[in-house]
């Protein structure tokens, strides 16, 4: 669900993605890393193996990401608390 969340929620933001398997090695060289889940969300990654990642965490594209799938989610529960609430 996180993940098809965050693949939706990038395309609608531009940010061209694809499902792939990545190896160790390109991670390493990637310029900024994240994991999700469904409990954490979006999570930057301060580093893989020996590698530290430079940029200011969250990198630019995991921010925009973590903060629309912050919105999406705070919506979505605004809207399910409204479905909820009493009629009067």
């Amino acid at each position: 669900t996180t993940r098809r969340r965050l693949l939706g929620l990038a395309r609608e933001l531009g940010i061209d993605v694809h499902e792939t398997a990545v190896r160790p090695e390109r991670l390493r060289g990637a310029d900024e890393v994240f994991v999700s889940s469904s409990v954490r969300g979006v999570v930057p990654a301060s580093r893989v193996d020996q590698r530290v990642f430079d940029v200011p965490l969250p990198g630019p594209v995991t921010g925009r990401l973590r903060d629309a799938f912050e919105r999406r989610a705070d919506e979505e529960a605004a809207t399910w608390r409204a479905a909820q609430a009493p009629s009067s």
